[in-house]
């Protein structure tokens, strides 16, 4: 998520992404000016992050109700399968 605005950021603004050893693939860490940070980073970060949980909400949700509760039926009623006992004296 990060990757899409540092790559459009002007060419005036140094952006250094690196990643240590040992990181995983998907970890970078940036070197950036606050002010790209706080003005188009940040923003754009929860932008995506706001309508990407919406989604998955939406996605689970829907999976919920057409998978876990899809036949919302009664169950059907059936005959006791023993009978009772009468107490013993």
């Amino acid at each position: 998520m990060v990757a899409a605005p540092v790559r459009r950021a002007q060419p005036a603004v140094r952006l250094t992404p690196y990643r240590y050893p040992r990181q995983r693939y998907s970890t970078v860490v940036l070197r950036a000016p606050r002010r790209f940070v706080d003005e188009v980073l940040l923003p754009e970060f929860k932008a995506l992050n706001e309508a990407l949980t919406a989604y998955l909400n939406e996605v689970t949700l829907r999976l919920i109700r057409e998978e876990i509760h899809g036949d919302a039926s009664e169950a059907a009623e059936v005959a006791p399968a023993l009978t009772s006992r009468p107490a013993a004296d």
